[in-house]
């Protein structure tokens, strides 16, 4: 263990009483939202007293619910799903949307490790992995989803739809199979908030109980549509409501009041707070009430998700763009088209073959250019031409990170993934360089640097290890080098025009590029050249190539252009944007024809492996590093390095022999001082902790001393009185 560990400890075991937590859960308890004053309380169930729980700024829940394995509340925040600790620690974004949505509710099924929501802006109801962050879109074009809940046991989901007037339940399994409406509920309503859908769902034993604000009701039914009946009326129209259940009680909001009502709606009895504003949001949670299903042991054994179905049983599911493969445990990305815009500096994921499309939510990110896509980690890498970056991402947006910072006059316009080597391209037009990154960022190397060249567009062909990339300096063309920058040769002049998007067919072995006014294509190695699609009204921009299918962008259009095999007129694929598509990239689902030298683990290089033809491959190193006599390690270079280019913020200079001597000494003298300093503060530590202790210990003594001479002078008819007074003022 760490000294920084044995720190942590002593401040734990110091800040604790008797070495446990000062706050300890109660095992039945109720969440309680405020959103007029963003507050979230936790309530005992046995005396109803109140805990406020710390959460960040901007908390206004639509929706709450509770993952008792690990202890976390999850929030549908509107534009966003956040999560916190039952105590109000690590608050977390656990999926951020786009600027239309409006996540009314969901739902955690703990021991699936799922959370489902509904998004009303979107008309979507969706689903995330607690477990791998993977998201899946479950129902496309709901009209209205409101509130929506879960049944572990049998792995079904039932939402409610609102319209004018009325109010509709359905149900599906959670994969969105067996879509049914339950009931469809026609009722009078004096107002209409789009932000409240003015019911909420709730489920337990195979019956739904739905809260309606207008007068105060309750309406419980059967999953299967039968027994429908109001169990409670007020006949008091309210402004929202929230309803929750544990075995025996129904809790519920109506207003401003909480009530706890039987199961059958009898015995009503108020339990609310003076201490509350606004109470909007309530979850009841019972340590009694834990259901295990067919996935409640390690997932069922999926990669990605696992659905429960009736009897014990499970299913595996995939996320958005993935396939199940013929195990039908594991997934493998699918054919997938990324897109950049400049409407709102958006990512957007396509399926290839529905059209279907997600836009990725990111935060740091301000004008993307060049995207590309990692089908084994599920990440998407993308440049950004004004902060000077290159990131990543998953597809459902988590882990966002920077990979690389540049230099600040940089313009990085192409990047290619080599999944299967793991490395990553870019191209910098400004400042002609290309260059090879891990794709952890980690290690850098410029394999190409002209800057009289202006590199735009870049592909790879991990097959035998060579780039192919458009160039505009003195004329256009079309270049290729190997992965280390040897062997560099036009292979295509495009004379005084520049080609500005570039694709490759490894199937076919061709090139696909576009100049302003057409597409072309070519043998891999430049001959047979010839034009493949022009039209005077359309501007080429990019382009790109999968399964016989052509797609391209242009300035003149907001939507991606498909042209099919059948050579037809092109036709709008996926979403309308409202500003341009700057660039594209197709991954066409897993191909074993990518495997190359670099594919087997073993005998593996230290940072570089650049595949070369046959199955070979070489080993080569970072800027600042060499290659040794083994071939396969790189070591510190005493050389000077490049110093147009940084990672993780921190600059990148060269080094010289004096520099590494004294950052050798400065870094041991750093260590002893950093050690010497934790020894002392756990000295410190160790003797305040002990100190607490033993005057915990003393007190103790002294009330037990100061009782006894109590009792001893009752029973001696002594005066009560004063030795009582006497321990209370010692006790304090």
């Amino acid at each position: 263990m760490g000294i920084r560990s044995v720190l942590l400890l002593f401040v734990f075991y110091c800040f604790s009483v008797d070495g446990q937590v000062s706050d300890p859960l109660p095992t039945d308890f109720l969440l309680i939202a405020d959103s007029m004053a963003g507050a979230l309380y936790r309530t005992d169930k046995t005396n109803y007293s109140y805990v406020t729980i710390p959460r960040a700024d901007n908390f206004s829940p639509e929706d709450i619910d509770y993952d008792p394995i690990d202890a976390v509340i999850f929030a549908a925040n509107r534009f966003d799903i956040i999560s916190l600790s039952i105590y109000g620690e690590r608050q977390t974004t656990v999926r951020a949307f786009n600027p239309e949505a409006n996540i009314i509710g969901i739902a955690v099924d703990a021991a699936s490790r799922l959370l489902f929501y509904t998004d009303m802006g979107n008309h979507v109801i969706g689903v995330i992995s607690l477990a791998t962050g993977s998201h899946k879109t479950v129902f496309r074009n709901v009209e209205r989803p409101g509130d929506i809940v879960v049944d572990p046991l049998n792995g079904n989901i039932y939402w409610s739809e609102r319209g004018p007037s009325q109010i509709t339940l359905w149900m599906s399994s959670y994969d969105g199979t067996n879509r049914t409406q339950v009931e469809h509920i026609i009722i009078e309503v004096s107002s209409f908030v789009d932000a409240n859908p003015m019911s909420d769902l709730d489920f337990k034993d195979g019956d739904l109980y739905l809260c309606l604000s207008e007068h105060s009701r309750i309406r419980r039914v059967n999953a299967n549509g039968s027994n429908g009946q109001i169990i409670y009326d007020n006949e008091e129209e309210e402004l929202g409501c929230s309803i929750t259940m544990d075995q025996s009680n129904i809790y519920v909001i109506f207003g401003r009041e909480i009530k706890r009502l039987r199961m059958d709606g009898t015995g009503e009895t108020t339990i609310s707070s003076d201490e509350m504003t606004y109470p909007a949001v309530i979850h009841s949670h019972s340590n009694k009430s834990q259901a295990t299903n067919g996935c409640s042991s390690g997932r069922g054994s999926c990669s990605h998700f696992c659905f429960p179905l009736p009897g014990g049983s499970r299913m595996c599911s995939c996320p958005d763009f993935m396939t199940l493969q013929p195990d039908h445990q594991t997934c493998e990305g699918s054919s997938i088209i990324l897109i950049t815009t400049n409407d709102r500096s958006s990512i957007y994921a396509i399926d290839s073959s529905t059209g279907y499309s997600n836009e990725i939510t990111l935060e740091n990110i301000d004008k993307p250019h060049a995207v590309s896509y990692d089908p084994i980690k599920e990440t998407i890498f993308w440049t950004d031409t004004t902060l000077h970056m290159i990131s990543s991402a998953t597809v459902s947006g988590r882990n966002e990170r920077m990979i690389r910072y540049l230099k600040v006059n940089s313009s990085p316009h192409g990047i290619a993934v080599d999944a299967t080597s793991r490395l990553l391209f870019y191209t910098d037009k400004e400042n002609g360089i290309i260059a090879v990154l891990s794709l952890d960022g980690s290690s850098h190397k410029v394999i190409l640097r002209n800057k009289f060249e202006e590199p735009g567009a870049i592909v790879t062909n991990p097959v035998n290890g060579t780039i192919f990339w458009t160039s505009f300096g003195n004329n256009g063309k079309i270049e290729t080098a190997n992965y280390d920058g040897t062997n560099k040769r036009a292979i295509i002049n495009t004379g005084d025009v520049e080609p500005s998007g570039l694709a490759i067919d490894l199937t076919e072995g061709v090139l696909y590029w576009c100049i302003a006014s057409g597409i072309y294509k070519a043998d891999i190695n430049g001959a047979n050249r010839q034009i493949i699609f022009k039209e005077n009204k359309i501007t080429f921009q990019r382009i790109a190539f999968c399964e016989s299918n052509l797609y391209f962008t242009s300035p003149s259009h907001r939507n991606v252009m498909k042209r099919g095999s059948d050579g037809g007129k092109p036709k709008p694929f996926g979403p309308t944007t409202s500003g341009n598509i700057v660039d594209i990239h197709v991954f066409k689902g897993p191909d074993t024809k990518d495997k190359n030298g670099c594919s087997n683990a073993s005998d593996t290089c230290s940072h570089f492996c650049f595949p070369r033809p046959g199955g070979l491959k070489m080993c080569a190193c970072p800027d600042d590093m060499s290659l040794q006599s083994d071939g396969r390690t790189c070591q510190t270079s005493v050389t000077s390095l490049p110093t147009d280019y940084t990672m993780n913020t921190q600059s990148v200079r060269p080094l010289t022999s004096h520099d590494m001597d004294g950052s050798v000494r400065l870094n041991v003298i750093q260590a002893a001082v950093g050690s010497l300093a934790c020894l002392l503060a756990i000295s410190v530590l160790f003797n305040v902790c002990l100190f607490r202790k033993i005057k915990r210990i003393r007190t103790e003594d002294r009330k037990s001393e100061l009782c006894a001479t109590l009792v001893s002078r009752e029973e001696e008819g002594g005066q009560n009185r004063r030795v009582s007074e006497t321990v209370n003022n010692d006790s304090l």
